[in-house]
């Protein structure tokens, strides 16, 4: 009897042992501490904020009931951002397009091929160059960079599933804004990997006076095509190259294309006690975050790093590597149609399926899923290989 006993105590001391792992593994993520290093750790804590303020912050449909009917000075709506082929795109920009189709009179305006930066031509790059400070100049990369700094903390755009579908739409529009200066223009990425790879990853042509413009001892942009731009805030644009952070490396790409749950790609990165979906610091959302830290001063700062032109870059190749994940991982209508489960310990409201992403008035965050926008407004030029020489393939 006392043998019988003791076996059932054991046993049941397995069970409970079992349950408070499980539990402990699912809620894992919601501990910072636990981070696999000091970066991913900080990342998190960051995220967990967003999410508490994110939560703390009436979604857009509610702002548009109430009664001041204070809704934020960006909901763009009827524009040319609305725009989801060239047909429409073309009409404001001042030809005859057919709406629905990629049919223009312009003979320039064409999809974009979104070219890794260094693979730009100097005449390319010249032109992207002045295309960006055309746009500082006119207004609307201080509009884009205010939208982002308005909704970067509190909004579907961080800490949650929306994350890239946001994003996406997000720099469509930045894109959209440079072919209005050069209808020529498509945006290019950085593929962070190439850097990651050197010796010292901050001695990178990226960081030149060609390409991307070197700082002083402060951190300060004096050199380079965006030497004296102003902030938001009124002050040089600032970088800590190298201090802290990573770039990519290829190992985080091959972890997300090997994934097939989607809740880890559009992910939960600051789930909250008693969330049973499954979660990782290998998600998207965190790996890329390394980047903003590696580039430090204003892109190491969520609501300040769109002040950064290197932002855009950025963000640019985590739109690519979602749309390979997207094209090896799921079939057209997987592509438009699969999101995770709304679950409010998870994410916050914003991060649901149908909530609007916020400031893009009628846009719901499954939209941010749609085939349109591979299919008609722009493709991804292959990633460069440095098997092709010392120059990756460049010129």
């Amino acid at each position: 009897m006392v043998t019988q006993n003791y076996f059932l105590i054991l046993f049941i001391k397995f069970i409970l042992i079992t349950i408070i792992t499980h539990i402990s593994s699912v809620n894992a993520q919601s501990d910072c501490s636990t981070a696999p290093s000091a970066t991913l750790e900080k990342i998190c804590r960051k995220l967990h904020q967003i999410d508490k303020n994110t939560r703390n912050t009436p979604l857009y449909e509610d702002k548009l009931r109430m009664p001041d009917g204070s809704i934020g000075a960006y909901a763009l709506c009827g524009d040319l951002y609305s725009c989801m082929d060239l047909g429409c795109l073309c009409n404001f920009l001042g030809g005859n397009g057919t709406s629905g189709t990629n049919k223009c009179s312009f003979q320039n305006l064409k999809k974009a091929i979104r070219k890794e930066y260094r693979m730009l031509s100097d005449v390319e790059r010249a032109r992207f160059h002045a295309a960006l400070n055309a746009m500082k100049r006119n207004g609307d990369y201080d509009m884009l960079s205010k939208i982002h700094s308005e909704f970067a903390e509190t909004g579907g755009a961080h800490s949650g599933p929306a994350f890239l579908p946001w994003h996406r739409e997000f720099i469509k529009r930045f894109e959209f804004s440079l072919k209005k200066v050069d209808p020529r223009i498509s945006l290019p990425y950085w593929d962070s990997t190439l850097d990651g790879v050197l010796p010292t990853p901050k001695d990178s042509i990226m960081f030149s006076n060609e390409f991307m413009g070197t700082t002083d001892n402060a951190g300060n942009l004096i050199r380079g095509d965006f030497a004296g731009w102003r902030t938001l805030t009124a002050t040089n644009i600032l970088r800590h190259v190298g201090a802290e952070g990573n770039c990519f490396r290829e190992r985080d790409i091959q972890w997300l294309m090997k994934q097939n749950k989607i809740d880890l790609v559009l992910g939960y990165p600051s789930p909250r006690q008693g969330c049973t979906a499954p979660s990782s610091f290998d998600t998207l959302e965190y790996t890329h975050n390394a980047i903003h830290t590696f580039v430090g001063g204003d892109m190491d700062e969520m609501k300040d790093s769109a002040n950064d032109p290197i932002f855009f870059l950025h963000h640019c190749f985590v739109d690519m590597i979602w749309e390979l994940w997207r094209i090896k991982n799921q079939n057209r209508n997987e592509r438009k149609t699969v999101y995770p489960l709304d679950r409010l310990k998870c994410s916050a409201r914003h991060h649901f399926v149908n909530s609007i992403m916020e400031p893009f008035e009628a846009i719901p965050n499954i939209n941010g899923l749609c085939n349109e926008y591979t299919d008609n407004l722009y493709e991804y030029d292959p990633r460069p290989s440095c098997e092709l020489g010392p120059n990756c393939g460049s010129k």
